[in-house]
Protein backbone atom coordinates (compact mmCIF):
# COMPACT_ATOMS: atom_id res chain seq x y z
CA UNK A 1 0.00 0.00 0.00
CA UNK A 2 2.84 2.13 0.77
CA UNK A 3 4.52 1.96 -2.21
CA UNK A 4 0.87 2.09 -4.45
CA UNK A 5 0.19 5.41 -2.24
CA UNK A 6 3.64 7.08 -3.37
CA UNK A 7 3.24 5.59 -7.31
CA UNK A 8 -0.24 7.20 -7.32
CA UNK A 9 0.75 10.11 -5.46
CA UNK A 10 3.96 11.12 -7.72
CA UNK A 11 3.29 9.52 -10.64
CA UNK A 12 4.93 12.24 -13.07
CA UNK A 13 8.14 11.65 -12.00
CA UNK A 14 8.82 8.46 -13.04
CA UNK A 15 12.69 8.98 -11.38
CA UNK A 16 11.76 10.09 -8.21
CA UNK A 17 9.65 6.80 -7.72
CA UNK A 18 12.36 4.78 -8.27
CA UNK A 19 14.40 6.90 -5.68
CA UNK A 20 12.10 6.70 -2.95
CA UNK A 21 11.85 2.77 -3.23
CA UNK A 22 15.54 3.03 -3.47
CA UNK A 23 15.66 4.89 -0.54
CA UNK A 24 12.90 2.48 1.33
CA UNK A 25 15.10 -0.39 0.47
CA UNK A 26 18.16 1.01 1.81
CA UNK A 27 16.46 1.87 4.94
CA UNK A 28 15.01 -1.61 5.67
CA UNK A 29 18.23 -3.19 4.79
CA UNK A 30 19.63 -0.50 7.55
CA UNK A 31 17.25 -1.28 9.73
CA UNK A 32 17.69 -5.17 8.88
CA UNK A 33 21.74 -4.89 9.86
CA UNK A 34 20.51 -2.91 13.10
CA UNK A 35 18.42 -5.63 14.10
CA UNK A 36 21.36 -8.50 12.93
CA UNK A 37 23.66 -6.60 14.46
CA UNK A 38 21.77 -6.50 17.56
CA UNK A 39 20.74 -10.44 17.76
CA UNK A 40 24.20 -10.70 17.39
CA UNK A 41 25.32 -8.91 20.18
CA UNK A 42 22.58 -10.20 22.29
CA UNK A 43 23.98 -13.82 21.36
CA UNK A 44 27.55 -12.99 22.38
CA UNK A 45 26.13 -11.82 25.56
CA UNK A 46 23.84 -14.79 25.95
CA UNK A 47 26.92 -17.22 24.88
CA UNK A 48 29.27 -15.36 27.40
CA UNK A 49 26.84 -15.69 30.46
CA UNK A 50 25.90 -19.17 29.65
CA UNK A 51 29.96 -20.40 29.55
CA UNK A 52 30.41 -18.37 33.20
CA UNK A 53 27.24 -20.49 34.07
CA UNK A 54 28.21 -23.56 32.88
CA UNK A 55 31.65 -22.67 34.68
CA UNK A 56 29.94 -21.78 37.72
CA UNK A 57 27.75 -25.11 37.67
CA UNK A 58 30.84 -27.40 37.24
CA UNK A 59 32.42 -25.22 40.32
CA UNK A 60 29.70 -25.73 42.54
CA UNK A 61 29.34 -29.50 41.64
CA UNK A 62 33.02 -30.03 42.33
CA UNK A 63 32.39 -28.60 45.99
CA UNK A 64 29.30 -30.32 46.17
CA UNK A 65 31.51 -33.46 45.54
CA UNK A 66 34.34 -32.46 47.67
CA UNK A 67 31.32 -31.83 50.85
CA UNK A 68 29.75 -35.00 49.93
CA UNK A 69 33.15 -36.81 50.65
CA UNK A 70 33.53 -34.69 54.21
CA UNK A 71 29.80 -35.64 55.11
CA UNK A 72 30.72 -39.41 54.13
CA UNK A 73 33.93 -39.18 56.31
CA UNK A 74 32.05 -37.93 59.26
CA UNK A 75 29.55 -40.00 59.49
CA UNK A 76 32.06 -42.95 59.31
CA UNK A 77 34.01 -41.28 62.02
CA UNK A 78 30.79 -40.44 63.95
CA UNK A 79 30.49 -44.47 63.47
CA UNK A 80 33.51 -45.60 64.61
CA UNK A 81 33.19 -43.12 67.57
CA UNK A 82 29.81 -44.42 68.76
CA UNK A 83 30.62 -48.33 68.95
CA UNK A 84 34.13 -47.08 70.55
CA UNK A 85 31.81 -45.50 73.53
CA UNK A 86 29.38 -48.35 73.38
CA UNK A 87 32.27 -50.65 74.24
CA UNK A 88 33.37 -48.08 77.14
CA UNK A 89 30.31 -47.95 78.33
CA UNK A 90 30.04 -51.61 78.78
CA UNK A 91 33.31 -52.11 80.09
CA UNK A 92 32.23 -49.48 83.04
CA UNK A 93 29.41 -51.12 83.63
CA UNK A 94 31.77 -54.40 84.01
CA UNK A 95 34.16 -52.18 86.12
CA UNK A 96 31.30 -50.94 88.52
CA UNK A 97 29.42 -54.61 89.17
CA UNK A 98 33.81 -55.60 89.66
CA UNK A 99 33.88 -53.05 92.44
CA UNK A 100 30.48 -53.46 94.02
CA UNK A 101 31.60 -57.17 94.39
CA UNK A 102 35.08 -56.41 96.24
CA UNK A 103 33.25 -53.72 98.08
CA UNK A 104 31.03 -56.41 99.42
CA UNK A 105 33.51 -59.27 100.55
CA UNK A 106 35.71 -56.27 101.82
CA UNK A 107 32.59 -55.67 104.00
CA UNK A 108 31.89 -59.30 104.57
CA UNK A 109 35.57 -59.88 105.39
CA UNK A 110 35.62 -56.51 107.89
CA UNK A 111 32.21 -57.96 109.72
CA UNK A 112 33.63 -61.35 110.03
CA UNK A 113 37.11 -60.36 111.21
CA UNK A 114 34.96 -57.51 113.82
CA UNK A 115 32.98 -60.98 114.86
CA UNK A 116 35.92 -63.25 115.33
CA UNK A 117 38.84 -60.76 116.86
CA UNK A 118 37.75 -60.59 120.55
CA UNK A 119 37.99 -64.05 119.74
CA UNK A 120 40.99 -64.05 118.88
CA UNK A 121 42.43 -61.27 121.00
CA UNK A 122 40.98 -63.68 124.03
CA UNK A 123 42.74 -66.57 122.37
CA UNK A 124 46.19 -65.19 122.32
CA UNK A 125 45.87 -63.73 125.71
CA UNK A 126 45.66 -67.88 126.74
CA UNK A 127 48.75 -68.36 124.75
CA UNK A 128 50.49 -65.80 126.43
CA UNK A 129 49.08 -66.63 129.82
CA UNK A 130 49.62 -70.64 128.83
CA UNK A 131 53.46 -69.96 128.10
CA UNK A 132 53.99 -67.80 131.25
CA UNK A 133 53.02 -70.40 133.13
CA UNK A 134 55.00 -72.56 131.17
CA UNK A 135 58.17 -70.21 131.67
CA UNK A 136 57.32 -69.74 135.30
CA UNK A 137 56.82 -74.08 135.53
CA UNK A 138 60.41 -74.37 133.64
CA UNK A 139 62.24 -71.59 135.64
CA UNK A 140 60.81 -72.80 139.53
CA UNK A 141 62.27 -76.65 138.57
CA UNK A 142 65.71 -75.56 137.52
CA UNK A 143 66.07 -76.01 133.78
CA UNK A 144 66.63 -73.47 131.68
CA UNK A 145 63.78 -72.74 128.63
CA UNK A 146 65.35 -70.50 125.39
CA UNK A 147 63.53 -70.50 122.15
CA UNK A 148 61.41 -73.36 123.11
CA UNK A 149 64.28 -76.10 123.44
CA UNK A 150 65.65 -76.93 126.60
CA UNK A 151 69.38 -77.06 127.37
Amino acid sequence: RRMDSMLRGEAGSSADVFGKIKTMISEMITTMQENLQAETTKKAYCDAEMGKAKDKKSSKESDLETVSTRIDAAVSKSASLKKQVATIKSELADLAETQANMTKLRQEEKDLFEKKEPETEKGMEGVKSALRTLRDFYKSSGVAVTSGERK
